[in-house]
């Protein structure tokens, strides 16, 4: 075992990681949502990809599944951009494709199941930030989305770096602690909020937004912990310093996105 000064050297230094990499592509990053349409979604696409590739490397599937499963994700995507019935009637064709194929390739119904999760875990949930990049109001919401996710990522690690006593979820992930998880959701929606606030775009919808991200983006993180940790991994890949794999960066995003257009949804129908 680590000596625990050695365990804190070794946290400051990812934390010190986290913050220059998330400082370094955070900007561009905004800019890219900024652009919206095409560049947008040309964005999410790639992230896409990729983190199917990681999902498939955690469960171990055949590199042939890669050959499915990653222009899956990018049809999945393209779809959320260009938004007509034809274009959502293809991701059911598309889904169910991705479960025979998982029969066809591995013959074993949960590993069959996997190749499926993979574009419902992964590929839909980008695809509904492409949608919502594209309302009218697609801007703000995008924005808040992400800001707010980013927010929670960043203050629950910080927070339950220096403060944390009580673990979270011990059996799923030791290091999480229920102040880093409540401190963060706080700060997430108060970052959320308040840079609405200040760029005059505060209104009940993204205020809504910001209060349901927050929590979905803590549950997000845990969820993909659940899941490594049921395949014995620690890290989706060493792609991103200080972060791990693309998968790990976006694992609260994924239940935010959900949220995002489930509440935007309600609120519309209203």
């Amino acid at each position: 075992m680590q000596p625990t000064h050695l365990i804190k050297l070794n946290a400051d230094r990812s934390l010190v990681l986290r913050l220059v990499t998330g400082f370094t592509a955070g900007p561009i990053i905004l800019w890219i949502i900024y652009q919206g349409g095409l560049p947008f979604a040309v964005l999410i696409g790639l992230v896409s990809a990729i983190a199917t590739i990681e999902f498939y490397g955690i469960v171990r599937y055949p590199r042939a599944a890669l050959w499915i499963g990653v222009p899956a994700a990018l049809v999945i995507v393209a779809a959320g951009y260009i938004g007509t019935v034809q274009s959502i009637e293809a991701v059911g064709v598309i889904l169910i494709a991705l479960l025979i194929s998982g029969i066809a390739l591995c013959g074993r119904q949960r590993r069959s199941l996997l190749m499926l999760i993979a574009a419902l875990y992964v590929a839909l949930p980008l695809s509904i930030c492409v949608v919502i990049r594209q309302l009218p109001l697609g801007i703000v919401w995008t924005f808040t989305i992400v800001v707010t996710n980013w927010g929670t990522d960043s203050m629950a690690y910080i927070i339950g770096h220096l403060f944390g006593r009580h673990p979270l979820a011990r059996q799923i992930s030791p290091n999480k602690s229920i102040e880093g998880a409540i401190g963060g959701a706080l700060s997430g929606i108060a970052i959320g909020v308040l840079l609405n606030l200040i760029a005059g775009s505060l209104t009940p919808t993204v205020a809504l937004i910001a209060i349901g991200v927050a929590p979905a983006t803590v549950a997000g993180d845990l969820l993909e912990s659940a899941f490594k940790r049921q395949f014995g991994v620690k890290d989706a890949s060493g792609i991103i310093p200080g972060h791990g794999g693309i998968l790990d960066r976006i694992d609260g995003l994924l239940a935010a996105s959900v949220v995002a257009g489930v509440l935007l949804l309600l609120s519309r129908a209203r």
